[in-house]
């Protein structure tokens, strides 16, 4: 079952991202999930096992074509199918506010390709990086 992030799942959704993903900024983590908890066009979902938030953005060179970005997804081990699960609804609300694009990607060392592609999304455009923290 799908429901929207409460307050009281807060500290729950802040402890599975220090799990998984141990370099993030809670703080900066806390301000983003308040923010998507509060805005319409934003979503932050959990199930039993998974979260994800997700927002609109209108692109500067379109903004008449608004697209979805997959923000941050997270699943305890072992529970992708609830993954997977949040993935296909939040492309669903994406097509609910007439989103012309739908985009999921990682920045973690974790491998996304087959839960993207279960959704029906392909690899997209290419992205660059230069990470002046690192090394």
């Amino acid at each position: 079952m799908i429901t929207d992030i409460k307050p009281e799942d807060v500290p729950w959704v802040l402890s599975l991202a220090h799990q998984r993903y141990h370099s993030f900024d809670p703080g900066g983590a806390l301000v983003a999930l308040t923010s998507a908890m509060h805005e319409l066009s934003a979503i932050a979902w959990r199930t039993p096992h998974a979260f994800l938030v997700a927002t609109i953005v209108r692109p500067l060179w379109n903004p008449n074509r608004p697209e979805c970005h997959v923000l941050a997804l997270c699943a305890e081990a072992g529970h992708h199918w609830e993954a997977a699960r949040l993935l296909r609804q939040s492309r669903e609300w994406a097509i609910d506010k007439q989103c012309a694009r739908w985009w999921f990607w990682s920045e973690t060392e974790h491998r996304i390709g087959a839960l993207a592609e279960r959704v029906g999304a392909k690899l997209g455009a290419e992205r660059y990086l230069i990470d002046f923290m690192e090394g």
